[in-house]
């Protein structure tokens, strides 16, 4: 104990989590405290109440990172590494909407419907503090 207040470890600042989606090895690495949830296709990559840290645990006195990097990589061959920077916490989720994989050739194929992958990462993470209790 810290006085009246629990003792908490902080949460790790980076996470990286990896699952087969629909055939292929999609993974993400992040920073937990922006990210509640991360889906591909519909299918549920990570979620903080299942896969953890829940709650994300906040250094004390610190708040949530205002910017951070996000990679989404697929065994389909890609890899996409997003910079945020949210000084205001404005964003409560992102889509991203990817190209099918390229061809065989490496060509890409262009305003082709289907085949690419379809990302949600919502950004309503449970923090401590303020939404936990002491």
């Amino acid at each position: 104990m810290n006085g009246d207040k629990p003792y908490r470890d902080p949460s790790p600042t980076h996470l990286v989590v990896t699952k087969e989606i629909n055939g292929y090895e999609v993974s993400a690495g992040f920073y937990p405290g922006f990210a509640r949830a991360i889906s591909v296709d519909g299918v549920s990559l990570y979620d903080q109440k299942v896969d953890g840290p829940f709650p994300f645990n906040l250094p004390d006195g610190k708040e949530a990172w205002a910017s951070s990097a996000m990679s989404l990589s697929s065994t389909k061959g890609y890899r996409v590494v997003l910079s945020l920077d949210d000084p205001n916490h404005a964003i409560d989720h992102l889509e991203l909407v990817l190209r099918p994989p390229p061809k065989e050739d490496g060509g890409v194929i262009a305003h082709q419907a289907g085949g690419g992958d379809r990302w949600t990462i919502d950004n309503t993470v449970v923090l401590c503090p303020p939404m936990c209790n002491p």
